[in-house]
């Protein structure tokens, strides 16, 4: 049976005023949705609203074994089209009803019931609310899609044109959020080579694969540490010394490189021309 205590423990801590862990995830104006299936539901469509599904990657190879899974889904509604804050946006995960929130300064972060995911990769969709029925926008429906390189060992995952995930050698790796892994790479002015640096502030660590990614397919994989005595001097911090990186390769146009942790995370490195 699926262990929810810790999931209920991190509600608790995250949702205001008191709210009871176990409706945490029903904390938006229409709780009584949470659970029910999108097609035993009235639908409708508003075009007009666009939206960003910022940590789809999130839920692309969730373990449900695990104490501690994807307890939000965060969105962000562009352009001026409506009054955003008069809008609440409800997260459908594997076709169900997982919860809703008002939009405030054009986000809304939805508390979901961890009930709904399933192991592996869950399908997440937003909607609007309004009129008595769920409503169709645009740019609510998140499409995975897979690049591999040729040999198979690394897949890159992409939710349209943005990486969400990373496979290297069966290893699954997620976009790291967390602020403390940092690092800048650029292109050299002839284009045939990226130099950088990438390195973990908690606890000191490099990176222990660098993959380069060209239109979403992964072309390169390696990590040769480069001395950067100059980032000491900045920085004063001796940990930056084998920070570095140097690829001999050429650089096409849309590359990114991806810098993986052996925490299971990955820096998003986008290379500048020199």
């Amino acid at each position: 049976m699926l262990d929810l205590s810790a999931a209920v423990a991190h509600y608790t801590r995250v949702v205001p005023n008191g709210t009871p862990a176990n409706e945490a995830y029903g904390s938006g104006l229409i709780r009584q949705l949470v659970g029910r299936a999108v097609a035993d539901l009235d639908t409708g469509s508003q075009p007009e609203v666009d939206v960003i599904i910022r940590n789809a990657g999130d839920f692309l190879n969730v373990d449900t074994s695990r104490p501690w899974l994807p307890s939000r889904v965060v969105v962000s509604v562009k352009g001026e089209a409506v009054d955003t804050d008069a809008i609440e946006l409800v997260a459908v995960v594997n076709g169900v009803v997982g919860g809703s929130m008002a939009v405030f300064d054009k986000t809304a972060t939805i508390l979901i019931d961890p009930t709904v995911l399933v192991d592996g990769v869950n399908t997440v969709e937003i909607y609007s609310y309004g009129n008595g029925q769920l409503n169709t926008v645009s740019g609510g429906e998140v499409e995975f899609n897979e690049m591999p390189n040729p040999s198979g060992s690394i897949v890159v995952q992409s939710a349209g044109k943005r990486v969400v995930g990373l496979e290297i050698d069966g290893d699954f790796y997620r976009p790291n959020r967390e602020g403390q892994v940092q690092g800048d790479v650029g292109v050299t002015a002839a284009g045939d080579a990226i130099r950088g640096w990438a390195l973990d502030l908690r606890d000191g660590s490099y990176p222990t694969n660098l993959v380069l990614v060209e239109s979403l397919a992964p072309v390169d994989q390696t990590f040769d540490s480069e001395p950067r005595p100059d980032l000491v001097t900045a920085t004063e911090d001796d940990r930056f010394l084998d920070a570095g990186f140097n690829l001999s390769i050429e650089v096409a146009a849309e590359s990114l490189v991806l810098a993986a942790f052996a925490d299971g995370t990955f820096l998003i490195l986008n290379p500048a021309p020199a």
